[in-house]
């Protein structure tokens, strides 16, 4: 996370990082449901969220 935070410090606002229970492993972007670990049933690959937060920035 720590490089999401250094490419990106001047586009973020606001970045959160909540405990959850029951395998959750959820990822927003401005409110919208970019990656759900239960809906694919799968934990993301090496770089998954960090490609997925650079196309949407």
């Amino acid at each position: 996370m720590n490089k999401i935070l250094d490419e990106y410090k001047t586009n973020i606002s606001n970045f959160e990082l909540l405990p959850s229970v029951n395998g959750v492993f959820d990822v927003f972007i401005d409110g919208a449901l970019v990656f759900s670990r239960k809906a694919i049933n799968r934990m993301p690959n090496e770089n998954e969220i960090e490609d997925l937060i650079a196309s949407k920035m």
